[in-house]
C-alpha cells in the first residue's frame, strides 16, 4: 500500500447570533492535478458570522484562501496576491466577478 499526502482546504463558519457552526473540509486538488487557484471562495453573508476566525458583518465581502500572502488594501483598492505557484495572469474580472482561467 502506498501513502499519498492530500492537500485539503478547511472553511469554518460560525453564526454568531445563533451560536451554530459549520466546518467544511475538502480536497483542494483540482481535476488538473494541482491546487490552483489559490484564492478559492468569496461570499457575502446575510448575517454576522465568523469565517476562518475573522468577524464578518452582514453584507461584507469575505474572501477565504489558502496560500500566498492573501490581500491588502492600498488607497481603497484590494490587492490580492496568489500563492507563488499560482499564475496571477489566470485571474480576471468580468462583470464584477473574479474569474480563474486555465
Amino acid at each position: 500500500m502506498t501513502e499519498q499526502e492530500v492537500s485539503v482546504k478547511v472553511i469554518t463558519e460560525v453564526r454568531r447570533d445563533v451560536g451554530s457552526f459549520r466546518i467544511t473540509c475538502f480536497s483542494d486538488i483540482t481535476h488538473w492535478g494541482d491546487t490552483n487557484p489559490s484564492i478559492f471562495k468569496s461570499q457575502v453573508p446575510q448575517e454576522r458570522m465568523t469565517i476562518d476566525n475573522v468577524n464578518v458583518k452582514e453584507g461584507e465581502l469575505a474572501l477565504s484562501y489558502k496560500g500566498g500572502s492573501g490581500g491588502q488594501l492600498e488607497e481603497g483598492d484590494l490587492i490580492i496576491s496568489p500563492a507563488e505557484n499560482d499564475d496571477p495572469n489566470n485571474y480576471s474580472i468580468q462583470e464584477d466577478r473574479l474569474i480563474y482561467e486555465r
